[in-house]
């Protein structure tokens, strides 16, 4: 079987071959994000031991699974900041312990402080006596507020003031049903959770829990970012001793328990704004002037939860959320306002999160094998993958619904990409079968040839050594074009810049040894045993002439094309001069070509051209016999792949007298202080060169070395630079 069968595969294989890629997205995009959701609903942890146990087990998926869960909470955020919000509830409040209520003396008038026991009591510095939260009950619940909910741990006894004390306790029992305080639970030294109670001497401590107690505590993702609500929790699992939140304990105070969601541990709700429930100052309500005038001398609290709660910098008391940086008392109504309005959002079944994942790879997997059109294919890629995250959103918008796309999506992008990796490969493979036969052909040079020496021909076909020219032409962008262009503009076009390049150089005594797909190898001095001097000239500057007006045809050529609304072509081409074997090579129908080094050294100085920003280069062999009738410019002394010993290498600025001598003098003279590591002259004069003028890739490219090479001097330099691309 040849090379070029061996590649064409059969829609069927290709389809298998691209299902198979589809399976293995599949599995490793799968597995990572959803190993350990699996892993919690096939074997559940009985304890904490046993799960950190189990987290030492396949860390590398865990760990890319977490990468792909925090991208999904990362755009879950970004979409709950842009979605509709909950409304912010008029029935709720908070006052804030901000720093003018730590530091009343700083804002409150002396005669205010001194007529308001509770601003005097602030003023004795952090922390209050007890009695100001006193004080402010009796403040708050007398103008008519429903519930009170203050949100400070008060664990233990005052040291220093005790009848603060004995005071907040008997307005707790005075208010019993309207007020709230908090409870928290908190991380025990031995990694164990521990429950932290008010002090008995206000509430009673015994279960079930007093009414007065609701938590405070907030279970956040890994990430930091608290996006759940968790209404009721208990340090040892068993219901009896399970705490209400602050939120969930206002509604049983307020005689609306049944609107409290017990269907899980926690909950997904839909925060408001950002700036909603911005603390008022807990002082503003002790001084008569701005009880009148923020609150209308009470009337505004009427009816209303009133949540009192640290907001002080200095108290630190902030949390994460997905609309940003929030109070830790904010956080707390947020979570009444989503619990009254019933504004929560449910996570997709885990089900239906993985078989999405497969429906859109295998959605990735139908499109590449049924639309054969890469761009198009592309673009439909690219399409849904906007798609997705505009699904996510309208999901979460309108159906209050959370279903990551994000590892869907990648599944979707990496099986359509891989897919157009695949095709590409294999069009590359049939690429160079196509070159090959193309290759096989001789060309009519090779016929004059053989009538003027048939004896020696027969010799070469055996094989000889011969000095010969090589010249390699390129195409580039050629895979681009055939794959954006139909078939028969492409053959057509590439069959007239194929004729005319055999045109020229037939017309400059050349030899067509192959073509490689869009590349030209053409040859001078094949069959000739004489290789005086003057002959080997003359294959030089027949090599350098068919160059320097392969490109002139070009031009002409892509003038002639965009008047006919086609691409232009660019080429690069390199030019070589040496010893190689000649004859007949191949099985079957056979080709007449050359090997060996100088073959090798041409078509990297082709591919060179690329590196240096010009359309030419030739060795220092070649230079040598044509810079008499061509002007010639030093591109480098280079170290190609796969050489020991460096090659200096030129571009051909043109025919002798068609060029500016000075410009090319000064550049010569910032290489010759290049390579004597005199990088800082030589940017000098590189720098004068493009401002006179040639300011050309090759120019650029050694004002970049000289940067780097400034920055970062070499340990040694012999002015040598290597080649590491083909």
């Amino acid at each position: 079987m040849s090379r070029q069968v061996r590649w064409k595969q059969s829609p069927r294989k290709r389809a298998a071959a691209l299902l198979l890629i589809a399976c293995g997205v599949v599995l490793t995009a799968g597995v990572c994000r959803h190993f350990e959701d699996f892993e919690a609903e096939l074997k559940p942890a009985a304890d904490e031991e046993v799960l950190r146990e189990r987290m030492l087990h396949w860390t590398p998926v865990r760990t890319l699974g977490r990468a792909f869960e925090e991208q999904e909470w990362r755009i879950y955020d970004m979409i709950h900041r842009r979605a509709h919000v909950t409304a912010v509830d008029p029935e709720i409040v908070v006052l804030g312990i901000d720093e003018g209520s730590m530091t009343p003396e700083a804002t409150a008038e002396p005669e205010e402080i001194a007529k308001s026991r509770a601003l005097q009591l602030m003023a004795g510095g952090w922390p209050w006596s007890r009695e100001v939260y006193a004080l402010a009950l009796e403040r708050l619940l007398a103008a008519g507020a429903r519930t009170v909910v203050i949100d400070l741990m008060l664990p233990a006894p005052s040291a220093t003031a005790p009848e603060g004390d004995a005071a907040f306790k008997a307005a707790l029992d005075k208010y019993k049903g309207r007020v709230l305080i908090a409870a928290d639970f908190t991380t025990a030294a031995n990694g164990g959770v521990a429950l932290a109670l008010p002090w008995d001497g206000f509430v009673p401590s015994g279960w079930p829990a007093d009414e007065r107690i609701g938590m405070v505590s907030v279970w956040p993702h890994a990430d930091g970012v608290i996006r759940t609500a968790r209404f009721f929790h208990s340090e040892t699992n068993e219901p009896e001793r399970a705490l209400p939140s602050f939120a969930a304990a206002v509604m049983r105070l307020q005689g609306r328990p049944e609107i409290i969601p017990l269907d899980a541990p926690d909950h997904f709700f839909r925060f408001g704004p950002r700036d909603a429930y911005r603390p008022w100052s807990l002082m503003d309500i002790f001084v008569p002037a701005l009880w009148e005038r923020n609150f209308g001398g009470g009337g505004f609290f009427k009816g209303k939860t009133v949540f009192i709660g640290p907001t002080a910098q200095s108290l630190q008391d902030f949390k994460e959320t997905p609309v940003g940086t929030i109070l830790g008392v904010q956080l707390h109504a947020h979570a009444l306002g989503a619990l009254k309005g019933g504004s929560f959002v449910r996570m997709a079944p885990l089900s239906v999160r993985a078989g999405l994942l497969v429906a859109l790879v295998f959605a990735a997997w139908l499109l590449v094998v049924v639309l054969r059109r890469p761009l198009w294919v592309m673009f439909v890629l690219i399409a849904g993958i906007a798609l997705g995250f505009v699904a996510q959103w309208w999901l979460f918008d309108a159906a209050s619904l959370i279903v990551p796309f994000a590892v869907p999506v990648l599944g979707w992008a990496l099986c359509g990409f891989t897919g157009l990796t695949f095709d590409y490969v294999l069009e590359r493979k049939s690429k160079e079968a196509l070159r090959r036969r193309i290759g096989r052909f001789h060309s009519p040079d090779m016929v004059a040839a053989i009538l003027a020496d048939p004896d020696d021909y027969e010799r070469s076909l055996a094989g000889a050594k011969r000095t010969i020219a090589l010249l390699f032409s390129d195409v580039r962008g050629f895979t681009t074009m055939s794959e954006s262009m139909p078939p028969e503009e492409m053959i057509a076009q590439l069959t007239e810049y194929l004729d005319r390049m055999v045109e020229v150089v037939f017309k400059h005594n050349g030899a067509i040894d192959k073509f490689i797909g869009d590349a030209v190898m053409a040859a001078w001095g094949r069959l000739r045993n004489a290789q005086d001097e003057a002959l080997l000239k003359r294959d030089a500057l027949d090599a350098v002439a068919t160059a320097i007006e392969m490109l002139e045809a070009l031009g002409e050529l892509n003038a002639a094309w965009k008047q006919r609304g086609m691409e232009a072509l660019h080429i690069g081409i390199g030019i070589h001069q040496g010893e190689a074997i000649v004859g007949e090579l191949g099985s079957g129908k056979s080709e007449f070509t050359a090997i060996g080094d100088t073959v090798n050294s041409a078509s990297r100085l082709e591919s060179a051209t690329k590196q240096y920003g010009v359309d030419l280069i030739i060795s220092d062999v070649v230079r040598e016999r044509v810079k008499d009738a061509f002007v010639c410019r030093t591109a480098d002394l280079v170290k190609v792949k796969g050489k020991t010993k460096p090659m200096e290498v030129f571009t051909v600025q043109g025919r002798a007298g068609t060029c500016d001598a000075a410009e090319i003098a000064t550049f010569e003279n910032g290489v010759r202080l290049f390579r004597e590591g005199k990088f800082a002259e030589a940017l000098v004069e590189f720098e004068k060169a493009r401002a006179g003028g040639l300011d050309d890739g090759l120019t650029t490219l050694y004002r970049e070395r000289c940067d780097e090479l400034i920055a970062a001097p070499p340990e040694s330099w012999d002015g040598v630079w290597t080649m590491t691309k083909k």
